[in-house]
């Protein structure tokens, strides 16, 4: 089984237990055997001793979905758009014109680089789901998937189409970034029409769900 899907390429690699794009490389999208082993040399080199994940390359559109509430409780905040492929059309055009080919990805993801360097941009253009059957699919999914993992209180989930026009979870982030000025939950929230400090609230509302005796206590 496991021989037959990692037959059958793109595949994607990566560390099996990092964040904020470590460990995402140009060399992270994989079109044959011998790219496998190199990108898999590389991670070994830089991620000594740790788990590496290989999984089918998803081709199509991503999302992440801003989730807030435990359980039966809880709802999706907003979806946005990750345009990375937009974007870094734009980024290897002014930096061909500048300084030629740029060592990034192909565009059709995101790397660490062209993530968090100094020329980082931002990506995301914030949906209605109202009026997006695609959008209304993607939430949906990330609210069952959320609810299943038993995750709490805020997060975000993300999502990616397929070949086969099928949205796939990427990976659930149960400890998202809040700032007002960077974070894709908090500029979510805020475009639709929740300000950062009820943005908080609504955190630690649901976290005193959990624990009725502290909330007793804040009541009073």
């Amino acid at each position: 089984m496991h021989g037959q899907k990692l037959s059958s390429f793109p595949l994607f690699i990566k560390p099996a237990c990092e964040g904020s794009s470590k460990g995402i490389y140009p060399s992270s999208k994989v079109d044959n055997f011998t790219e496998l082993e190199r990108g898999i040399q590389v991670l070994q080199t830089r991620f000594p001793g740790a788990s590496i994940l290989i999984e089918t390359f998803l081709s199509g559109q991503e999302y992440t979905v801003s989730i807030i509430g435990t359980g039966k409780r809880s709802r999706v905040i907003g979806t946005t758009h990750i345009d990375w492929e937009g974007l870094s059309r734009q980024k290897q055009q002014a930096s061909v014109a500048e300084k030629g080919p740029a060592n990034t990805s192909d565009g059709s993801f995101w790397d660490v680089n062209n993530k968090n360097g100094p020329d980082a941009d931002e990506p995301e253009r914030f949906l209605n789901s109202r009026d997006n059957p695609n959008v209304q699919a993607v939430e949906d999914l990330a609210l069952q998937a959320w609810r299943a993992l038993e995750c709490c209180d805020v997060g975000r989930v993300d999502i990616r189409y397929g070949a086969d026009n099928r949205p796939y979870v990427l990976e659930i982030n149960p400890l998202p970034g809040l700032r007002p000025d960077w974070s894709i939950l908090a500029r979510t929230a805020v475009h639709e029409g929740i300000s950062h400090k009820e943005l908080i609230g609504k955190v630690i509302d649901s976290a005193l769900e959990r624990y009725p005796i502290l909330k007793a206590k804040c009541d009073h």
